[in-house]
């Protein structure tokens, strides 16, 4: 679910009633503190604090006690991550280039040329982000590419990564969130793993409980 806060959960919500015109009111007298009572149609939950973001487990609960589905609040900011990571490139004195991540000290790889160096580090990318999901490392933000090439995972593993970093983000376990699902927490085990062949549309529905979509661009090759 990301940065949705209490203030966008109401928004949305009060959206979706318009959309699906079933009245929507909140209530700030009958909580204490920052406490309030939303209402949507005849179910109700409480809204704790309106400005801090939301954990995973409480929109799903949110949501769970007003009778919404948490994929119709996905509307509003796309929330779209790229792991597009430099390269810096070296030219070999015996011929050839080697490749680094200026963001991966794991990751080296070489090429004979130009193009097969490009090609390798792709590879190489893949294999050292899903180094890190494997060993439950964190996944660094790219470096601004700075005219530089660049190197991406695949649709299916930036998506893995992308749940893997809700999860972090969320604090939340495999098992609590293989509850949420309403699957065997292997299957949440098969999501995250870089060699299981996933469907895509099986990862988007995980990443829609987050408030997330995936966004898939194309682009020309560097």
């Amino acid at each position: 679910m990301g940065s949705v806060n209490g203030r966008e959960f109401i928004s949305r919500v009060r959206k979706l009633g318009r959309k699906n015109n079933i009245a929507v009111s909140f209530d700030r007298t009958r909580g204490k503190g920052s406490h309030g009572t939303l209402r949507y149609g005849d179910r109700i939950t409480v809204v704790k604090d309106r400005k801090a973001p939301l954990k995973a487990g409480t929109f799903h609960g949110m949501c769970r006690q007003l009778g919404i589905d948490p994929s119709d609040l996905r509307g509003g900011r796309i929330v779209a991550t790229r792991y597009s990571y430099p390269v810096d490139l070296h030219e070999a004195p015996e011929g050839g280039y080697s490749v680094t991540f200026p963001d991966l000290d794991e990751a080296f790889t070489d090429g004979d040329s130009f193009a097969e160096a490009i090609s390798e580090a792709a590879d190489c990318l893949e294999e050292a982000l899903a180094g890190r999901i494997v060993r439950r490392d964190a996944i660094p933000a790219p470096s601004p590419a700075r005219g530089r090439p660049t190197a991406v995972p695949g649709a299916t593993l930036a998506a893995k990564i992308a749940l893997y970093e809700a999860l972090r983000q969320e604090r939340l376990s495999i098992s609590a969130f293989a509850v949420s699902m309403g699957v065997p927490e292997n299957e949440v085990h098969k999501l995250l793993d870089p060699a299981h062949a996933t469907k895509i549309g099986r990862l988007e529905e995980a990443l829609a409980r987050f408030g997330k979509r995936l966004v898939v661009s194309v682009e020309e090759a560097a």
